[in-house]
This record gives C-alpha cells, sequence and structure tokens, in this order.
C-alpha cells in the first residue's frame, strides 16, 4: 500500500481500487505485470508490478 511520511511524523496510506490486469511480459530477470488502477492520491493511473523468475514479488510502481 503507498504510504508517505507527515510532517508530524504520522504515516498517511493511500488505497488502490479497481486494479486491472493489462498484460504480462516475460524477462530474463523476472515477469512484469502491467496493470492500470485508481488509487486516492493520482486517480487512473498505470503501473508495473515485477515479480522474479519463481513469480514471487519483487516491487511495484505506479505511473507518478
Amino acid at each position: 500500500m503507498p504510504e508517505k511520511k507527515r510532517q508530524d511524523g504520522t504515516i498517511d496510506h493511500a488505497a488502490l481500487s479497481k486494479l486491472r490486469l493489462q498484460s504480462l511480459e516475460r524477462r530474463d530477470t523476472g515477469s512484469v505485470v502491467f496493470v492500470t488502477c485508481v488509487w486516492d492520491w493520482g486517480g487512473r493511473e498505470g503501473g508495473l508490478i515485477a515479480l522474479d523468475t519463481n513469480y514471487g514479488f519483487k516491487s511495484f510502481s505506479l505511473s507518478w
């Protein structure tokens, strides 16, 4: 879940909704899942979910 630290030290979280799979690309280093979603801090965005060669989670990023 995306998060950012506020000036007072507390953590603010953003929620994702309407997550849709667009495509999957297999690479030598693992796979990349291309998605679209709607999220609290940016509306409709594109994103990537990187997986390792055993399909384990590596990272997640949005188009911002």
